[in-house]
């Protein structure tokens, strides 16, 4: 099935309810797409794998997540590489406990405490992922670095805590410079997740919820995209020398 990037044994497997194909929700969002599945149809075997996937191990978590998100978390857990293009703050992924306690506080200040604790640490388990090699790559607009979230001795621990983590082999930071200028993906924070058996998926935040962004014509518009930021954005080396200037003027 070169649609799918997926097998036929695998496709004839779910086809035929065999209880040893595990079947993950990136490829339920892929076979919707394949078999042009009704809409009404296409949120009840989402339900389903919704339902599969909450036994996860975020699912100890689920009562302090929304809906959407848990799908993000389960995706993420699918992935092999993640793209992302940040403007205002440092990638959950990348974040300390600290700084992801800030960040999460601001987006939704009456949080119960409980659930605040429990959303931070579903961040903090999130970042094992990158521990298993999941590759990531970001661009970082300059202007994240700058932005003194938690206060200056936050943000120092912050930096130290950035520089630290992307000198593994899997994780790639490039910093987008304001002198840049206009860009495609102005205003315009995403990430794009990639998966072994399955098209793209892209994932943006918004006040009130979650966008996914799953039909492959404008998938493709996103990965352009990412590779032009990419283009644009400073190279690895001149990018940790950026973080290290802000870092130093922070001290």
């Amino acid at each position: 099935m070169h649609e799918l990037n997926m097998s036929r044994a695998k496709v004839y497997r779910i086809e035929n309810t065999e209880d040893a194909t595990k079947v993950s929700l990136p490829d339920v969002i892929a076979l919707c797409q394949l078999y042009s599945a009704p809409a009404e149809i296409r949120e009840q075997l989402l339900e389903l794998a919704r339902a599969a996937v909450r036994r996860g191990w975020w699912s100890s978590y689920v009562s302090a997540l929304t809906g959407w998100f848990v799908d993000y978390v389960s995706l993420e857990a699918e992935a092999t590489s993640v793209f992302e293009f940040e403007i205002d703050a440092i990638p959950g992924l990348l974040q300390t406990e600290r700084y992801a306690r800030q960040v999460i506080s601001a987006w939704a200040p009456d949080l119960d405490p409980a659930v605040l604790d429990a959303r931070v640490a579903v961040r903090m388990k999130r970042q094992s992922r990158l521990l298993e090699g999941m590759a990531l790559t970001v661009v970082l607009d300059e202007y994240a670095l700058s932005r003194p979230i938690g206060g200056p001795e936050q943000m120092q621990a912050q930096l130290r805590h950035l520089l630290d983590v992307t000198t593994a082999p899997n994780i790639v930071l490039q910093v987008l410079p304001t002198a840049v200028g206009a860009h495609a993906a102005l205003a315009t924070p995403y990430t794009l997740l990639r998966f072994p058996i399955s098209t793209p998926i892209v994932y943006m935040d918004t006040l009130t919820g979650g966008i996914y962004v799953d039909e492959a014509p404008d998938v493709a518009r996103y990965e352009t995209v990412a590779e032009q930021l990419s283009d644009r954005a400073l190279d690895v080396d001149e990018s940790r020398r950026v973080v290290e200037c802000r870092l130093k003027e922070l001290e």
